[in-house]
């Protein structure tokens, strides 16, 4: 009880998983497009050093107000979000866990050789002790699952809205297309952001916890009901289409912006 009660009150827990919610889960609205809007054209390079380099100052201006602003680093994988839920689905057929660490797994075949920096980057939480018993690497990682997906998401939508400013002939007869992507998008980051986190986390962080344990297992059941019902886990078919959704839509965007480009030179 009392070192709940040192963890809870004290070190201020919920503050901590609040400032969770709002930067890995995209709670913090004006945070995610702020963001976008700064590294846009830093996201759609491979990843390098330099770029997550810059990433991390572009991050630390925007977030340095926050007293925790110094626990969170951006990071780089050198695999993608699918890769890691196969990874975690093949593991956990051996009854090993769900969720493997971001940094300890280097090699995934099938990876691509150089992702783009939209689909690699993450986030780090350096919880301090005693909090990392409950903020530990498994929770942080599940956190990581959700964000890597609301950001790639997100980021679709936002370069839609960018490639569609031209009032040209052609891209008005491609505006049903972009309607219909539209739609889907934005209504599945709405089912994820308001009909999902937003009400399982309200329920989490008004429950009463008695015990270190209990309130471990709650947080970590919260997520995966949330991995869940943003159909990131248990549901790789539904999964495999967003994605196939996403891929076009992309595909969509770059032709978009090769045939403005076109109409710039003649």
């Amino acid at each position: 009880i009392q070192l709940l009660n040192y963890i809870v009150i004290d070190l201020k827990l919920k503050s901590h998983i609040i400032f969770l919610k709002s930067y890995f889960l995209l709670s913090q609205g004006d945070f995610i497009l702020n963001f976008l809007y700064n590294t846009i054209h830093l996201l759609n390079k491979p990843i390098n050093d330099t770029i997550k380099d810059k990433l991390n100052n572009i991050l630390d201006l925007m977030i340095q107000h926050h007293p925790y602003s110094s626990n969170l680093k951006l990071l780089t994988s050198s695999f993608t979000l699918l890769d890691h839920l196969h990874q975690a689905k093949k593991k956990s057929k051996k009854n090993t866990s769900t969720l493997v660490d971001l940094k300890k797994k280097k090699k995934i075949p099938h990876s691509p050789p150089k992702l783009k920096t939209i689909e690699s980057i993450y986030f780090n939480y350096n919880a301090p002790f005693p909090l990392n018993i409950i903020l530990d690497v498994k929770i942080i990682s599940k956190y990581n699952l959700i964000f890597r997906h609301l950001l790639y998401i997100k980021y679709i939508l936002n370069m839609m809205k960018l490639s569609f400013k031209n009032n040209d002939t052609f891209l008005k007869k491609s505006f049903i297309l972009r309607r219909g992507l539209l739609f889907f998008l934005d209504n599945y980051f709405y089912h994820c952001t308001i009909e999902v986190i937003e009400p399982h986390f309200h329920s989490f962080l008004k429950k009463k916890i008695d015990n270190i344990h209990t309130l471990y297992t709650t947080h970590n059941q919260t997520l995966n009901t949330i991995l869940k019902e943003c159909l990131l886990i248990h549901n790789e078919t539904l999964l495999n289409i967003i994605y196939k959704i996403c891929h076009i839509t992309v595909d969509f965007i770059s032709n978009v912006e090769i045939y403005a480009q076109s109409k710039e030179k003649i």
